[in-house]
């Protein structure tokens, strides 16, 4: 994943995440997210699947 978002978090110096609620569901973790990127502040949510103690598949949605 760290390849995939390189690109992105080197060319986004301003981004921010802060999380604002969460719900667990067995491998997946729900985070209700407030964020920051390029002077813009939006709400968006984040689905992360959890396999074998790491992520292994992220979905946003905004």
């Amino acid at each position: 994943m760290r390849k995939g978002y390189d690109g992105f978090f080197k060319s986004t110096s301003d981004l921010h995440c802060e999380i604002k609620n969460r719900m667990i569901i067995g491998n997946k973790v729900i985070d209700e997210e407030e964020v920051t990127a390029n002077g813009n502040t939006f709400s968006a949510v984040a689905i992360y699947e959890v396999e074998n103690g790491k992520i292994a598949k992220v979905t946003f949605v905004r």
